[in-house]
């Protein structure tokens, strides 16, 4: 197996790209995986997810490992072609994530709606107000935070390694690990 795969097709790094196709080569680094167990783990239908597998095979990403025979038709082992892939910049998309972007915002004001019991819509202080009385016996499930930051370029690299370290322990855990949230993290240079 590879170390390192150095990607030089757009369609093969575009592939990176798409959350599900990404998941699916990742989730074959380092061992074979049988369709029905990428389709536990990825949660995807198995008819997709072959679509999905010819595609990878075809860009070389990943390649079948092995075949198990059985009864009625052999059953493929999927394993990725490297250890690693890299992308160059100029290959490099934005992740077609607009549903994942999509289903973030809806279940963060989904959590917050559920620990609201209603409005109070007043005039106070010369001026309309809305006020959302929130319930106290209920509990946030997701939340959200914006800060504009000064930071030096080193402490924009030590808030990175940070934000890295605190999520890797949690990536890549196994659907019986618990249930299934969306995480988005981002730190950027802000125009001055």
């Amino acid at each position: 197996m590879i170390e390192v795969a150095q990607i030089s097709d757009p369609r093969a790094a575009g592939a990176f790209a798409r959350p599900r196709q990404r998941s699916i080569v990742l989730a074959l680094i380092g061992q074979e995986r049988s369709p029905s167990e990428l389709s536990a783990l990825t949660g995807s239908r198995l008819n997709l997810l072959h679509h999905h597998l010819g595609k990878l095979v075809a860009l070389g990403l990943i390649h079948v490992a092995r075949e198990q025979r059985r009864g009625g038709r052999a059953v493929k082992y999927y394993r990725a072609t490297a250890k690693a892939f890299s992308i160059p910049a100029e290959l490099m998309t934005a992740p077609i994530d607009g549903d994942l972007a999509g289903q973030l915002r809806e279940r963060l004001e989904f959590s917050r709606m559920r620990t609201v019991q209603g409005v109070v819509y007043s005039w106070e202080n010369g001026g309309p107000s809305i006020r959302l009385i929130h319930d106290p016996a209920s509990r946030l499930s997701g939340s959200e935070l914006w800060l504009e930051l000064r930071l030096t370029a080193a402490e924009a690299a030590t808030l990175t390694e940070q934000m890295s370290a605190l999520l890797r322990p949690f990536y890549g855990r196994s659907v019986e690990a618990g249930e299934r949230y969306i995480v988005h993290t981002a730190i950027a240079k802000a125009d001055s």
